[in-house]
């Protein structure tokens, strides 16, 4: 067994909420803000579908070493680490939070949400890290907005990593939604595609590009998600000729 999170705070409605234990950092979730009612089984995270799938290497005429996980990252900031986290009340729909973590580790986040904005409900996040282990920075941010009367969203994700020894690691993320009422009476249906593009995250020179298309059905009689989708994987590398990786998902989620 293994500590998810073990952790203690005190929260005041004045004064803000103070962490002590092993859990999410401050910048942990800025790269993933989203409103597209499909995070259950797609956001910028992609490599969480079937990150363990190794890429075929046409040229060894073997599977390579790098795997979809290896390949595709969306620069989130640490969710599991030792750290004192204090979190700021929100101020119209504002913010702040900080940490200080285990080996000389840190970061700072600034957050906003707001309910009802001229007809959209909006969100945004920016995070900033010392993630150590040589690495001097982490930035990651994204920012979503849906459309209240139309249930059409936007939603986008940035982030860079700073490698030791090596190039930058970059991401960038797009996605496009839909939520409706109007298809099923059993409950609201969503339905996204998005792109993704991961740059020298595993080694320099690597290229990544994912698409992928989603959709999920809400039943709330039951607290269920049901959800099915797809995604396309391709790397490019100079050295390299990998075959690219299709993932398709289907299943279903209950939240009591």
């Amino acid at each position: 067994f293994r500590d998810r999170k073990v952790e203690v705070f005190a929260e005041h409605a004045r004064y803000g909420k103070l962490w002590l234990g092993h859990g999410s950092t401050a910048s942990d979730g800025t790269a993933e803000v989203d409103k597209s009612a499909t995070s259950v089984v797609n956001y910028a995270s992609i490599s969480d579908l079937a990150g363990g799938l190794l890429f075929y290497d046409q040229d060894a005429d073997d599977y390579s070493g790098t795997s979809i996980g290896n390949a595709f990252s969306d620069l989130d900031g640490n969710g599991r680490l030792d750290r004192v986290r204090y979190d700021t009340p929100r101020f119209g729909g504002l913010m702040l939070s900080g940490d200080v973590a285990s080996n000389q580790r840190g970061s700072a986040a600034v957050t906003w949400e707001e309910g009802d904005l001229a007809g959209f409900s909006t969100a945004a996040a920016l995070g900033y890290s010392d993630p150590g282990s040589g690495r001097d920075y982490l930035v990651s941010g994204s920012a979503s907005a849906l459309h209240l009367g139309s249930g059409l969203s936007v939603t986008v994700s940035a982030g860079t990593r700073d490698n030791e020894g090596r190039d930058s690691s970059q991401n960038y993320y797009a996605k496009l939604g839909w939520q409706t009422m109007g298809i099923t009476d059993i409950g609201r249906t969503a339905f996204s595609v998005d792109y993704t593009r991961s740059e020298d995250i595993a080694q320099d020179g690597d290229t990544g590009d994912s698409v992928g298309l989603f959709g999920v059905q809400f039943v709330p009689k039951y607290a269920t998600e049901l959800f099915a989708g797809v995604r396309w994987h391709s790397l490019d590398r100079d050295n390299a000729d990998f075959d690219d990786i299709v993932a398709g998902v289907t299943g279903a989620r209950v939240k009591f």
